[in-house]
């Protein structure tokens, strides 16, 4: 963090599993945990967990042109990765999910790391203003343009 000039308020460490250890090793950061229950996103839109409703905020950034993917060398398989992101089945309570990890390790035959560190890095979004709509459309200004397009098209059954 030190060689990247990178506050530890800055850095988001995923939470569920090994990573709450890591979480513990690094004061100041942000744990993510996936499955914990999502904040309120100022519209009324209720999601599973946590990990559903920044991939759907996520979703909303990028075709916003609110994202644009610098460096080359990671953008095919973040590419991939975002594409294997389905919509997942909504439940009794009208809850919107996204495809379960396994899944997604599934179609691409590796682990999505990629869009995973994407989609925790909405969390500031959310803790930072209770309305994280109006968060993201307020980075969504102040963002270069982008060349991607990532839409939740298919139903995972």
């Amino acid at each position: 963090m030190r060689m990247e000039g990178c506050a530890p308020y800055n850095v988001i460490i995923d939470e569920d599993g090994v990573g709450g250890g890591v979480v513990d090793l690094v004061p100041g950061c942000q744990g993510f945990q996936g499955g914990s229950r999502a904040t309120w996103d100022g519209q009324g839109v209720n999601y599973r967990n946590l990990k559903s409703q920044s991939y759907y905020e996520l979703a909303a950034l990028i075709n916003a042109d609110g994202m644009h993917i610098e460096v080359e060398e990671h953008r095919d398989s973040i590419v991939q990765e975002l594409c294997q992101v389905k919509i997942g089945d909504v439940d009794a309570e009208g809850k919107m999910s996204v495809a379960k990890k396994k899944t997604v390790k599934a179609a691409l035959g590796r682990s999505p790391d990629l869009s995973d560190m994407m989609m925790m890095r909405m969390l500031p979004t959310h803790e930072a203003v209770g309305n994280a709509h109006e968060a993201m459309r307020q980075r969504v200004d102040m963002m270069p343009r982008n060349d991607i397009d990532f839409t939740f098209e298919e139903r995972i059954d």
